[in-house]
């Protein structure tokens, strides 16, 4: 019997009353590949759709990504720059370091030329130094030379007041005479005095003659004292009545003291000091004459 229009109809409003009656014609219908396609469809739907959220996710990503890169770049930019300018900086800095050290060579030559120059001078200095030592104590001789010369000369002018017929020693004569009396270390101290007179007492109440030892010096110092009380001492030992005298232009302060404690007279600028204590001195040691 054919299948009719209204036969179709009529199943159609069966299928739509009764929905498990689609389901089963459905099945018949249908391969098994096309019954499953529609919960394949909602999954690819639903992944699609998770893919798509994810893909927003990756794309927000992206684009906080592409900002931190685009930080990280205007960073790098800055860096750069700065990296630049320290370079620059440090070039500047090289060539200044190398003109400092150029300059520190130069002073460093300078100083050394210097420090020459002052080892130089320091040694002309020294040279020099010396030179004026020498200078002033051959000037000290000199002038001791110059004022022995003068009382040599001039001892009756000095003298003349406290002595007679003041006249030098013959220094050759008096060795011959005092050999024999002193050791020759004595004899030679002796004879190193720079001035040896003699003369007579105004009046007879002492020896007949009396020994001057005189020590010669432009400034009398202690030195001088105690060579001529030492040389003094000497000619006493020898049974020769010596008195002591120290001569100059001034005296310091020490050779005045001991002067005056063994008994040198000081004869200054022309003026004897301390005669009578010297002559004192001399009898309290003994007197006596040449035998």
């Amino acid at each position: 019997m054919p299948f009719e229009l209204h036969d179709f109809q009529a199943l159609v409003r069966s299928l739509r009353e009764h929905p498990d009656w689609r389901e089963e014609l459905r099945a018949l219908l249908l391969t098994q590949e096309l019954l499953t396609l529609p919960a394949l469809v909602r999954q690819l739907a639903e992944g699609q759709e998770r893919l798509t959220a994810h893909m927003d996710q990756l794309t927000a990503r992206m684009d906080q990504l592409t900002a931190r890169m685009d930080q990280l770049t205007a960073r790098m930019d800055q860096l750069t720059a700065t990296v630049a300018q320290l370079a620059e900086g440090q070039e500047r800095l090289t060539a200044h370091m190398d003109q400092l050290t150029a300059r520190m060579d130069q002073l460093t030559a300078t100083v050394a030329q210097l420090a020459e120059g002052q080892e130089r001078l320091t040694a002309h200095v020294d040279q020099l130094t010396e030179g004026q030592q020498r200078l002033e104590v051959q000037m000290g001789e000199v002038r001791g030379w110059a004022l022995e010369q003068r009382y040599r000369t001039h001892a009756a002018a000095y003298f003349g007041r406290l002595l007679r017929q003041v006249q030098p020693v013959d220094v050759g004569r008096l060795a011959e005479a005092l050999r024999e009396r002193l050791e020759e270390r004595e004899l030679a101290e002796v004879l190193l005095a720079d001035l040896i007179l003699t003369g007579r007492l105004p009046t007879p109440t002492g020896p007949p003659e009396i020994w001057v030892v005189l020590e010669v010096s432009a400034t009398v110092d202690r030195g001088d004292v105690e060579r001529a009380q030492r040389r003094a001492a000497l000619l006493r030992q020898a049974r020769y009545p010596a008195v002591a005298v120290a001569g100059g232009r001034e005296v310091t302060a020490g050779a005045r003291q001991v002067a005056g404690a063994v008994g040198v007279a000081l004869l200054l600028d022309g003026r004897i000091d301390g005669w009578q204590a010297a002559f004192d001195h001399m009898l309290a040691e003994g007197e006596g004459g040449p035998r």
